[in-house]
């Protein structure tokens, strides 16, 4: 009897509070405010969630390591965005993966003009032109999965001698 009676306060918990994740509406994404990587055309294919940049003759940017905005590693870069979507309570407590890389949300949430945005601005190269993000918004939910690609025919402009 207990069994059943603990089975049953299971099921019934489960289903009061929601089965599975939570899961989010699909935010606006953007190249970041900065245009971090030049002036590069962009894209973004909603139905694949791939940012596209570049295009044919167009250059990303070379950039130096720059502790300020937490750049350790130089090397060219691109930026984007993505808005937090408005019923996440506790970006907090989030975290993201950016090409098998973990980051914590106090290391790329930025407030914007009232708005949270998911900020980053990662190393492209040339052999790796597809990199892949995943965003859990929220310890329990679901992650979301996004691509940054660069178009053939970019340049990447090489790092300039001093």
């Amino acid at each position: 009897m207990k069994k059943i009676c603990f089975a049953f306060l299971f099921i019934l918990i489960l289903c009061m509070g929601g089965c599975g994740k939570k899961e989010f509406i699909q935010p606006i994404i953007s190249r970041d405010v900065y245009c971090t990587g030049g002036n590069l055309s962009f894209d973004y294919d909603s139905i694949t969630k791939t940012a596209i940049y570049g295009g044919e003759n167009e250059v990303i940017q070379f950039y130096k390591s720059d502790m300020a905005k937490g750049w350790t590693e130089e090397g060219n870069r691109v930026g984007i965005q993505i808005v937090v979507p408005s019923n996440v309570k506790d970006v907090s407590s989030g975290s993201a993966t950016l090409n098998g890389k973990e980051h914590l949300s106090k290391d790329y949430i930025k407030k914007i003009n009232d708005t949270n945005y998911a900020v980053f601005q990662p190393i492209i190269k040339e052999e790796d032109k597809d990199l892949s993000l995943k965003i859990i918004w929220q310890e329990g939910c679901k992650e979301q999965e996004y691509h940054i690609k660069i178009k053939e025919g970019t340049i990447f402009m090489p790092k300039q001698n001093e």
